[in-house]
């Protein structure tokens, strides 16, 4: 294959459209193809304000988190439910995320209240679901203090508090 291919041979928009059709893992696979395709891959990402990665659960680590990230600075919604593998780390991963509004961090059991508070220093959100997270002490001053004029707790059937704003 060349080198030097480039994906502007495309119409329009199609490399993205081609993109948005591939699993998360396959399109961060589709940069190694050739440098036209990483930089074509790189313009495409760096455009994405929407990431849903509940899908990739399983194998979704810190670093994993902090790789796809770096590629989307203009990311104003993440959702990580059920991510059970990112922590404290992959959430400090995220104070560089100065767009990001809406996070979904519910079922992430290595969450801890001090790595959501510190988010919430860092980023100014929006929306931030906590559900699940049975690794948090949900009296944390700086989440109530950031969070009060639209925090709503509440029991869940499972047991398990909820913070929804």
């Amino acid at each position: 294959m060349d080198e030097d291919a480039p994906t502007s041979a495309l119409p329009g928009d199609a490399f993205g459209s081609i993109l948005r059709l591939l699993p998360l893992p396959s399109q961060l696979s589709v940069a190694g193809v050739c440098r036209a395709w990483q930089e074509g891959t790189r313009a495409y990402f760096a455009e994405e304000r929407r990431l849903d990665l509940s899908g990739v659960c399983t194998m979704l680590t810190d670093d994993a988190l902090q790789a796809i990230v770096q590629l989307r600075p203009q990311l104003c919604e993440l959702n990580l439910y059920g991510c059970r593998r990112i922590s404290d780390r992959g959430l400090a991963v995220l104070h560089g995320c100065r767009s990001l509004r809406r996070l979904n961090i519910c079922c992430l059991p290595l969450v801890t209240s001090e790595g959501v508070a510190a988010l919430t220093q860092a980023v100014h959100l929006d929306d931030l679901d906590l559900s699940g997270c049975t690794g948090l002490c949900l009296d944390v001053p700086a989440l109530t203090k950031h969070f009060e004029q639209y925090l709503e707790m509440s029991l869940d059937e499972d047991g398990l508090d909820a913070v929804q704003g």
